[in-house]
């Protein structure tokens, strides 16, 4: 018997799976790309089309509804715990930003006042930019205004018009700069949320796929860390379902585990300090709580790391 549904169960554009769902097609689109909503593709035309099945609809509305209805809610509606969990990440973000910047950052005088100045407004979604080694360009992830796209950017400060750099029906998104920023590291998810860590030139040019990951990503913040030798990458992973950090070279190789946690996505967010000693990250409980945590890297890895035994900086 065929499992198919019938065809007055598909809703056939994205403008059809919005108004089923009575949302915007920019908030459908995002949804898709960062919450797991089940959209089809039909990839065997050159710009792919795409359809949703009201049945998976539904199912995903029921298991999701709590947490995205806030969103959308107007705002004197009582927080939901999914705007609760944002404020708590977009909180713990900040912090982590700020301690690295205080640990980690020469003290530069500033001669003048700072001024906010615009990198990017374009029709769409942009998020997660990154500024190169020199603060000469900014890469980022774009999602066009009624496009399924989404893709890696460059856009050289001062300037308005970005370069693609990847091209493909996937996500690809969190885009990390090599310490020479050279390359870019960033993250690729196919709709079975499968994720995989690719290498392509800054500049443009063939990419590379580095390693297949076991953990599903989403697109809330820059799951990428290269160390400050340019020969692995931190990032969050899971395997025989225990979540935690790893290091995976860059070259090919086996992954190395640095962190372990009982939480889905307990440790994310990795930032390696500038003498590659310290990895910076955050630490979720099951009770979506998160904290700054900060591991020493010295005598645990130095053969990994090529930490100076003798070093008078190593710390035992």
């Amino acid at each position: 018997m065929s499992t198919t549904p019938p065809s007055h169960e598909r809703l056939e554009s994205w403008k059809e799976i919005a108004a089923y769902l009575e949302r915007s097609v920019r908030t459908v689109i995002r949804w898709e790309q960062t919450e797991g909503l089940p959209v089809h593709r039909h990839q065997h035309e050159k710009k792919s089309s795409v359809y949703a099945f009201r049945s998976e609809i539904d199912a995903w509305w029921t298991g999701r509804r709590v947490e995205l209805e806030p969103e959308t809610a107007p705002r004197a509606a009582p927080a939901r715990r999914g705007r609760a969990w944002m404020v708590l990440l977009a909180a713990a973000l900040a912090a982590l930003a700020l301690l690295a910047f205080v640990l980690w950052r020469p003290v530069v005088p500033v001669a003048a006042p700072l001024r906010l100045e615009v990198l990017t407004a374009y029709p769409g979604y942009q998020s997660l930019p990154t500024l190169s080694p020199d603060a000469s360009h900014v890469a980022f992830t774009w999602s066009p205004a009624g496009e399924a796209s989404v893709d890696i950017y460059v856009q050289s400060l001062g300037s308005s018009e970005p370069r693609r750099l990847t091209q493909h029906p996937h996500i690809d998104f969190s885009p990390a700069w090599s310490p020479d920023g050279k390359w870019l590291a960033f993250l690729r998810r196919t709709p079975e949320w499968k994720t995989a860590i690719l290498i392509i030139p800054a500049s443009g040019g063939g990419e590379r796929r580095v390693a297949e990951l076991g953990m599903a990503h989403y697109m809330d913040a820059t799951q990428l860390s290269w160390s400050p030798d340019g020969k692995w990458l931190a990032v969050p992973d899971s395997e025989d379902e225990n979540q935690g950090l790893f290091l995976v070279p860059v070259e090919g190789g086996d992954a190395v585990r640095l962190t372990s946690s009982c939480a889905p996505r307990g440790h994310m967010d990795p930032q390696f300090s500038p003498d590659g000693r310290h990895l910076a990250f955050r630490c979720e409980n099951v009770e979506y709580r998160s904290e700054i945590c900060i591991l020493d890297l010295n005598g645990r890895l130095p053969l990994i790391l090529k930490i100076p035994a003798g070093s008078a900086q190593a710390r035992q």
